[in-house]
């Protein structure tokens, strides 16, 4: 049977005759990913490809395949209708729900990690996608992003809709048969732990209240861990070494639980206090100032709050003068002062944490303060990549730096 595709009610009503196909109900695993539940009706019933995007929910196969978050409402909206609890909706449409600190995390969402013995039973969840766990906690077995036949790198999305069910991206196929993803036992596979790592996750965000970040720095953004013309990717580690660090300053964490992976990896991380430096500002200015950031290939201008905070920062530290100061070298956008640097200093991920400190989800009584603390240390670091540069100092570390990670955390 085929429907239009673009007909949502005939899709919708398509897809309840697919479900019912081999008498069985496809949405009522707890932890079960969206990706899983789609690839799993496309082997059962045998869709080829034009099938698949005719029966499958427009909304559905962008959540489970594409990498933006921005699908993920519908897709939820469309398994509540359906019976499913909204927190269980949730966690099977989006990835970064499995996170106890969101944004720290080395997998992308782009990407897809298995239990190799899980996806052949066609199951997946998003639970694997977090680098704290390091096992399939039904299995015991290690987690893999690669394929276990021929080692490519596996992703959610493949060249069409049905090549990307339990399929590599070279094709390999990787579920066990038509109907191994549809017996009752399977139902509820691994859920008790998986339930488990839940109300880990739970405890830690208790714990832990994250008002802004993380933020992503990478200068240049190919070299020493990311290889070259590869997406920068947050280390694994990185979780686990902040859990730590913020355990030790008095922080009741819960402890890591057998299938997780403790390791701190290669970093290190600082805890300090932080408090405004500035006063709150209104979050009409929050949005001008936020509208004055403007970059083109030759300049960038990055206004300032706060001339009075700003002019004391550059008058500890007199060498910054090579870049910019703000009482005779500022130049004026809209209300601002701003201070402009040669853009060659600067990579896209800085200016983007500039724009997201400005944004509307962080707190405005830290959001100004935040900005202009990040904007004046951004002043400093290009300051020295500039030295460094124009000396020859390819040593200097802000020329090497792969990763860092800055956030503000309760």
């Amino acid at each position: 049977m085929l429907v239009n595709p673009h007909d949502t009610s005939t899709a919708t009503s398509a897809w309840s005759s697919c479900e019912s196909l081999l008498g069985y109900a496809a949405v009522d695993r707890k932890h079960e990913s969206i990706y899983a539940l789609i690839s799993r009706m496309m082997i059962a019933n045998h869709l080829n490809e034009s099938e698949s995007r005719a029966l499958i929910p427009d909304q559905l196969s962008k959540a489970a395949l594409y990498a933006d978050r921005a699908y993920c409402s519908d897709a939820v909206s469309w398994l509540t209708d359906r019976g499913v609890s909204p927190a269980h909706a949730l966690s099977r449409v989006d990835p970064q729900s499995w996170e106890c600190l969101p944004g720290f995390n080395s997998v992308p969402q782009s990407k897809l990690r298995i239990c190799e013995i899980c996806f052949g039973s066609q199951f997946h969840t998003w639970a694997w996608s977090s680098d704290v766990m390091s096992k399939c906690p039904l299995h015991g077995c290690e987690l893999q992003e690669t394929c276990p036949k021929c080692r490519v790198g596996l992703l959610r999305k493949g060249r069409t809709l049905r090549r990307s069910a339990f399929t590599c991206p070279r094709s390999c196929a990787l579920a066990t048969g038509p109907l191994s993803g549809l017996g009752s036992s399977l139902n509820e596979l691994g859920a008790e732990q998986l339930e488990q790592h839940k109300r880990w996750i739970e405890t830690v965000r208790q714990a832990v209240r994250i008002d802004f970040g993380p933020t992503h720095i990478a200068y240049p953004t190919y070299l020493e861990v990311a290889p070259y013309r590869a997406s920068p990717t947050i280390s694994s580690g990185l979780t686990m070494a902040t859990l730590k660090q913020i355990e030790g300053g008095g922080a009741k964490v819960p402890a890591p639980l057998p299938w997780h992976d403790d390791s701190t990896s290669h970093w290190q991380v600082t805890i300090t206090p932080w408090s405004p430096s500035i006063e709150p500002l209104p979050k009409d200015v929050i949005a001008k100032a936020k509208n004055a950031i403007y970059r083109d290939a030759y300049t960038t201008t990055l206004p300032i709050l706060d001339v009075a905070h700003a002019a004391d920062f550059f008058r500890s530290k007199p060498t910054l003068s090579t870049i910019a100061k703000p009482d005779n070298e500022a130049v004026t956008s809209g209300a601002f002062p701003c201070i402009r640097f040669p853009s060659k200093l600067l990579v896209a991920n800085e200016i983007h944490a500039l724009y997201r400190a400005l944004s509307n989800d962080v707190p405005c009584k830290i959001s100004g303060s935040n900005y202009q603390e990040m904007m004046l240390d951004l002043v400093e670091v290009a300051t020295g990549r500039m030295d460094a540069i124009e000396r020859g100092h390819a040593e200097f570390p802000q020329l090497a730096v792969a990763e860092r990670v800055d956030a503000l955390l309760n």
